[in-house]
């Protein structure tokens, strides 16, 4: 599968997404401000284009996430 890297923080809906190792399409995505010390987090619902589960993950909005590039026809 060919991927490209994208921001967590740059996330939208409809977007796609690998997340432990699936392709899934974007259905939300949740940001929280920084902290006094933190980074600020991004709280991610997307579901499986093969196996239509629900996946949430949260990581830090400069973290990097793996885009599948997918061909439409």
């Amino acid at each position: 599968m060919e991927t490209k890297k994208i921001s967590a923080g740059s996330l939208k809906q409809g977007r796609y997404v690998v997340i432990d190792g699936a392709a899934c399409v974007v259905r939300s995505v949740q940001s929280s401000r920084p902290g006094k010390h933190g980074h600020a987090k991004c709280r991610i619902e997307a579901v499986g284009l093969i196996d239509n589960q629900k996946r949430i993950i949260v990581k830090p909005a400069h973290d990097n996430l793996d885009s599948p590039l997918i061909e439409k026809e």
